[in-house]
């Protein structure tokens, strides 16, 4: 086994450095353009909202009340290209203002938008693409979360519909309905 040999250094370390691949996906995709269509006078950018709740997504964290663990976080801030940080308040108010204002409909060609300037490997099998749309459950069982219900697998939970492009997999789109 090679000895392996640690070092001082003076720069900053971060647990979440694959941000910085994040924060590349959502400068192509065109995330601060949201910013005309959604304008706000409360000082704190749309585009800053909706970054922020994305980067928490992708450390994992779902929970409104994890942004104050990264509010201070310079890394979180640099690699996202945020102007500020929102609190735990304003990230749920703005978040929960954007969803009645049509927030989902404006987001909706950021997946495509990426993989076609990134132009993205999409490989057939044949001389036809794949496009696999289908249901799956996420199991809630003994939650309280809002729109929990019975789905076809009998667990309490959710059933969203995906659409995969591919043999890659590529998301194209993804909505969390209700359980009829």
């Amino acid at each position: 086994m090679p000895n392996v040999k640690f070092r001082a250094s003076r720069r900053t370390l971060t647990s979440h450095a694959g941000l910085s691949i994040i924060g590349q996906c959502v400068e192509i995709a065109g995330v601060d353009s949201i910013d005309s269509r959604f304008p706000t006078t409360l000082g704190m950018r749309t585009s800053d909202v909706v970054k922020s709740y994305l980067g928490l997504l992708c450390l994992g964290m779902s929970d409104y009340d994890a942004i104050e663990n990264v509010r201070r976080d310079k890394s979180f801030q640099q690699l996202l290209t945020l102007q500020k940080v929102p609190s735990t308040a304003t990230l749920r108010q703005r978040l929960d203002k954007l969803a009645a204002n049509g927030l989902q409909a404006h987001t909706a060609t950021w997946s495509t938008t990426l993989l076609s300037l990134v132009e993205v490997p999409i490989t057939a099998e044949t001389t036809h693409v794949c496009l696999d749309i289908d249901t799956f459950v996420m199991d809630n069982s003994n939650s309280k979360k809002e729109g929990v219900s019975r789905t076809y697998k009998k667990v309490d939970g959710y059933t969203p519909i995906a659409a995969y492009l591919g043999n890659e997999g590529w998301c194209l789109g993804l909505e969390l309905s209700s359980t009829p």
